[in-house]
């Protein structure tokens, strides 16, 4: 004698109907923790990407806090200042800091090297470059110019950050 219910096919749809909500169940399951893997992934570049902008930042600050407050602009421009006019720029720093043995080829001014920060002297350095005379200037020539200069300040710590501030000086 078999048990009653056996021989009826009553259960069946129940049992197919539960098994389609469990598939669907995992896989809503899988696609929500790819999407918290990839959300992970954004937050932590936007984490790095802030900290190195925020370093290269700081240390272009620390090189403008320098020419301001302990550099002697008029008897002469520290180390890490090219004073060829416009020979420093954004592709010329990119390289330069890259692999300084090449600022030989990218600078006319063989002996401008970069400058540690000390916010972080490992990751973080600067370098600046005159550009000239800025626009609508006196040309007496007893009178301080103002000259224009392009200060980058660079990180890199799980990628690079360059960032380029103008700086006016009278001199």
């Amino acid at each position: 004698m078999t048990a009653p219910g056996l021989k009826s096919q009553e259960g069946y749809m129940a049992i197919l109907a539960a098994l389609v909500i469990l598939v669907l169940i995992t896989i809503i399951g899988i696609s929500a923790s790819q999407v918290a893997n990839t959300e992970a992934a954004m937050s932590r570049n936007a984490i790095l990407y802030h900290r190195n902008f925020y370093l290269a930042e700081g240390a272009a600050i620390e090189a403008i806090d320098e020419l301001e407050n302990i550099a002697n602009l008029k008897s002469g421009m520290p180390v890490w200042v090219d004073t060829l006019t416009g020979e420093l720029t954004v592709e010329n720093v990119r390289e330069y800091f890259k692999d300084p043995s090449v600022r030989n080829t990218l600078l006319t001014s063989s002996t401008t090297p970069f400058h540690n920060s000390h916010i972080d002297p490992v990751r973080a350095q600067y370098v600046a470059g005159v550009e000239g005379i800025a626009p609508g200037e006196s040309l007496d020539p007893d009178k301080p110019k103002i000259h224009n200069l392009s200060i980058y300040g660079r990180c890199e710590w799980d990628g690079v950050s360059i960032v380029r501030v103008g700086y006016r000086a009278a001199y």
